[in-house]
């Protein structure tokens, strides 16, 4: 059964952090009178999208929904997804926007800038990696399901996690190259849909001709390796010592049914068991 993963604390504290984080470009503006960072704002705002697809995704998936009929279900599931993974680069994006910092001679000015670059940049890291764990979670819950009357549990338990991890680094992958597209051949994501031809012959040629995209590959698994790095990092925050596993880490949960099978089953344990000590007495 898939969990929640997104709540109101979640949205709520990142929600905070963002607003701190306008908070501190608008405070750069009224100190210098220069609107040097503006996009930052723009930038934020999209990675903030993934996070929203993936709460509509987790929302489509929970088991609340299953008498919904299931062909349109998974099938707003699928597009859901789909949107996702092209929105999900934006998200981390935001940590090549450091490329902008420069040094103007005021060294107040040089801390100034590195917090607030350092700052949209993390929160651009933590709203992808928790869109990404969502989705991780959807996809490792879905392989339970259609293994759950072929393969023992404890096959289906570390097949759906291997499933699991195989999809986060594939999209992770998928993400370094989306912000090759996006940092050095200045593709967008709605690309995809508003200019689908230039999109994908700018890939082609980047793979035929290869002196049109220079550095593709090294840049590609920098960014891999980076973003892998932050996801193992911020995938061993949310286990912690008396606080609740994620769901990957966890063991099956039994169905709904047979636990309110099992309570009914022990509160009449419980009635008989008071009715033969009246009786004793």
């Amino acid at each position: 059964m898939l969990r929640p993963r997104l709540t109101r604390a979640n949205f709520f504290l990142l929600a905070l952090a963002s607003l701190l984080a306008i908070a501190l470009l608008l405070t750069r503006l009224i100190i210098t009178g220069q609107i040097s960072y503006r996009f930052m704002a723009w930038n934020l705002f999209l990675a903030w999208i993934p996070l929203a697809l993936a709460y509509a995704a987790q929302q489509l998936a929970r088991p609340r929904l299953a008498r919904v009929q299931a062909m349109l279900r998974a099938l707003a599931l699928f597009a859901t997804a789909v949107s996702w993974l092209l929105f999900f680069p934006n998200a981390p994006y935001v940590v090549t926007d450091l490329i902008h910092f420069r040094y103007t001679g005021n060294d107040q000015m040089l801390w100034f800038d590195n917090a607030l670059l350092g700052s949209y940049a993390v929160l651009g890291v933590a709203l992808g990696c928790l869109s990404l764990r969502v989705m991780q979670d959807i996809v490792e819950t879905g392989l339970k399901g259609l293994l759950q009357r072929r393969v023992p549990q404890t096959a289906r338990q570390l097949l759906s996690r291997a499933g699991g991890w195989l999809f986060a680094l594939l999209v992770l992958g998928l993400g370094a190259y989306g912000i090759y597209l996006g940092r050095v051949m200045r593709f967008n994501s709605w690309d995809a849909l508003l200019n689908l031809d230039d999109l994908l012959m700018g890939i082609v040629r980047a793979f035929v001709d290869r002196p049109s995209a220079p550095g593709m590959f090294k840049i590609t698994a920098v960014f891999l390796a980076f973003l892998l790095i932050t996801y193992l990092a911020l995938s061993a925050l949310a286990i912690t010592p008396g606080g609740t596993a994620p769901a990957w880490a966890e063991a099956d949960t039994e169905p709904s049914a047979a636990v309110e099978a099992r309570r009914q089953a022990g509160g009449q344990l419980s009635a008989a068991s008071v009715a033969r000590a009246r009786k004793a007495r």
